[in-house]
């Protein structure tokens, strides 16, 4: 695939009720066209994973979920859904992290 290789993710999340907004950096590889970005401890508060497939043209869903700190949904399974494409400048994905808009904005860091 034409988009394997690693990726370094910025995601940007909106404030949403007694949760802040905040930036962070994820680094994720892309291998057969596939992508996989996991950080924290399974089943732990903290932990995200988010799969999906690219599309020949770049196109590319991530679905997945995450395990809230917030105060109010502390250790729940917060679902999320991101949709975007690499071929965009600059590659960009936007979407849901439970009621929660999010954008994530990726680099190629090898390819």
């Amino acid at each position: 695939n034409a988009y394997d290789g690693r990726w370094s993710v910025t995601r940007s999340c909106e404030k949403f009720l007694d949760v802040d907004a905040f930036t962070d950096q994820l680094v994720t590889t892309l291998r057969g066209g596939e992508i996989a970005i996991e950080r924290g401890k399974v089943n732990q508060p903290g932990y995200l994973t988010l799969h999906g497939k690219v599309g020949d043209d770049g196109t590319l869903t991530l679905t997945g979920y995450a395990i809230s700190r917030s105060k109010r949904n502390f250790g729940r399974e917060v679902q999320a859904s991101m949709t975007g494409s690499l071929a965009r400048d600059p590659p960009m994905l936007t979407g849901g992290w439970g009621g929660r808009r999010c954008t994530f904005t990726l680099g190629r860091v090898s390819g």
